[in-house]
């Protein structure tokens, strides 16, 4: 996920302009998701959802947007002046002034020379340590809820989370393990499936959380999560898969999109490469059943669309995507009061908000 242009960096205000300008788009979002009889009294169904903000008035929320971004206009415009803001630079003087991004000169080193000094570990091991400490394969449950004739075997289940992790295939396991192919197969079809996975996960991210070290990446204070997708070759044709020759040359695969927070991978949901990463981030926001709760979300730009900006915050996070062409995003900035009033500002915005259509919708 880009970092270059990380909003947080550049105390961007483009979070609220983005809210200022959606609210009137909640309204098609539940007329859409709810039949139109149900929603002849939608005064019940936003009760209903319990949200706050779309339980007071509009001319009440456009006035905490209208104080938020002007404090934001002017501590943005002040840090870069004043200097505090290092990830800017300014170039040319009076008329001609403009701004920039500061980027590295050297790439980081991808791990820090702490963890090369750690001595390495099998994965077998680690992921027996892993069960000991947090007990996650009792999250493995038969298939079956009664007359279960077979318990779970802990080597099996490891030797299919391995396999079917790494895409090595049953077949390739049992090779290399020396365990036995039919037992590995009766184990996926009766231990292994997406809600005991789903569990398993959550056992290992809970007690992840739990460990003192966790809130240490906290970033300003905030649980920072952030969602992206990862490109997978597929074994077998599904309904998801899909043919991309950028990733996967003449085959098909699948995109994992994966929620991360403080490092720890939170939810997870297959979809399908054609598909839109910004249509599923309040959906793996809202169905986390861990215990990490964020307050404040990235994606890149595939992950963005004016809806999220409202979405996410009447769900009660911040949403802070990470661009890739920041100044073309800069340049469609909007603000409460006409450009001109806005002159001596270096970022600002290029158009007043409509208040009273976004009243009348």
């Amino acid at each position: 996920m880009p970092t270059v242009t990380n909003f947080l960096s550049i105390d961007c205000c483009a979070m609220s302009l983005k809210q200022a300008t959606c609210t009137s788009a909640t309204a098609t979002i539940f007329a859409a998701l709810i039949s139109a009889e149900r929603w002849k009294d939608k005064d019940a169904v936003l009760r209903e959802i319990g949200a706050p903000v779309l339980l007071k008035p509009v001319e009440e929320t456009l006035t905490t947007f209208h104080t938020e971004l002007e404090e934001k206009f002017e501590r943005v415009n002040r840090r870069i002046e004043n200097g505090d803001n290092k990830h800017i630079k300014i170039i040319g003087t009076d008329d001609k002034r403009r701004w920039s991004l500061v980027y590295p000169t050297e790439e980081e080193p991808i791990n820090s020379p702490f963890y090369g000094q750690l001595p390495g570990i099998g994965v077998v091991d680690l992921l027996r340590f892993v069960a000991e400490k947090t007990n996650f394969l009792s999250a493995f449950t038969h298939v079956l809820d009664r007359y279960v004739k077979q318990e779970a075997d802990p080597r099996h289940v490891l030797a299919c989370v391995v396999a079917r992790g790494t895409n090595m295939g049953l077949w390739k396991m049992a090779e290399v393990s020396g365990l036995g192919y039919s037992a590995l197969v009766t184990t996926a079809r009766n231990f292994l499936r997406a809600e005991t996975l789903h569990a398993g996960n959550d056992e290992i991210a809970n007690a992840t959380a739990a460990l003192a070290m966790f809130d240490q990446y906290d970033i300003d204070g905030l649980k920072h999560s952030s969602s992206d997708g990862q490109r997978i070759e597929t074994q077998i044709h599904t309904i998801n898969a899909r043919y991309g020759s950028k990733y996967f040359g003449l085959k098909k695969g699948v995109s994992a999109y994966t929620l991360v927070a403080n490092h720890v991978p939170c939810n997870a949901r297959i979809i399908g490469t054609h598909e839109h990463e910004s249509h599923f981030v309040f959906d793996i926001l809202h169905n986390n059943t861990t215990e990490i709760r964020p307050e404040r979300h990235s994606t890149d730009t595939h992950g963005t669309n004016h809806v999220n900006f409202f979405l996410l915050f009447f769900a009660g996070y911040q949403f802070a995507p990470r661009y890739r062409d920041l100044h073309k995003r800069m340049a469609s900035l909007v603000g409460f009061q006409h450009p001109n009033h806005y002159a001596h500002c270096l970022i600002k915005p290029s158009r007043k908000t409509f208040d009273a259509l976004i009243v009348k919708e």
